[in-house]
């Protein structure tokens, strides 16, 4: 009995084999959010206010049922809760989000494993916001604030960095067929069971990833509710 095999690669999305890319980085101040944005944030009493102004300032209405904006929303909301607490100014609030939310980019722009490279990237867009050399860079954040920036960052992002992973890039399986030629009834049977591991397998995976992002959500909220309302700086 001879056997041929075959394999390929699946994904829901056509640009699934993009690999990782080279990125230049550039200042983001006032990128994504303007001056009047950035200080309606600053003067927003609650969290639930500030998280009420980004979702319609980014079109995420939908948080509610949309898990993936539900995500990036809570994403862009503790951004802005961390630079209120730190007391950062107008032009770092923006900044310090559009940063977050540029190395949450990189992350999601490929399905391929790019920590290295988005920590990289991290990196190297928070130097060019610390040290002063016009037009290249620019010194908004002094070092005591880069310590912070990036602890925050290793602690928040970057440790559930596979489950924003998961989350917003497309999954990509290995297909692998045997043929066997003058194959039984009974091999038959057992592709049918595999084909049906299969899906319980995706389908446990995804669970898994919901419940995840529900208890960190959970989670943040529970630590928020102890300290209180957000005052305004």
């Amino acid at each position: 009995m001879r056997c041929e095999s075959s394999k390929s690669l699946k994904s829901s999305s056509p640009n699934v084999m993009d690999k990782p890319k080279s990125h230049r980085i550039k200042i983001v101040v006032w990128n994504d959010l303007n001056p009047e944005q950035s200080e309606t944030l600053m003067k927003a009493p609650t969290l639930k206010k500030v998280k009420d102004i980004l979702a319609e300032i980014f079109k995420l209405t939908n948080y509610a049922t949309v898990y993936k904006e539900k995500i990036l929303l809570n994403l862009y909301t503790y951004s802005i809760q961390f630079a209120k607490e730190e007391k950062f100014k107008s032009e770092q609030l923006s900044a310090y989000f559009s940063i977050v939310k540029r190395v949450h980019e990189v992350c999601t722009e490929s399905p391929f494993g790019n920590l290295d490279d988005t920590f990289n990237f991290f990196k190297d867009i928070l130097l060019h916001h610390s040290v002063s050399r016009p037009p290249y860079s620019s010194e908004l954040f002094s070092i005591s604030e880069v310590r912070k920036i990036s602890y925050h960052m290793i602690n928040t992002y970057f440790r559930h960095f596979k489950l924003y992973k998961y989350a917003f890039t497309p999954q990509v399986q290995l297909d692998l067929a045997l043929n066997y030629i003058g194959e039984s009834e009974s091999m038959t049977s057992q592709e049918i069971q595999v084909d049906s591991l299969k899906e319980k397998k995706v389908k446990s995976e995804t669970e898994t990833a919901l419940s995840v992002a529900e208890s960190i959500d959970e989670k943040e909220m529970a630590l928020i509710s102890e300290k209180g309302m957000l005052s305004t700086p």
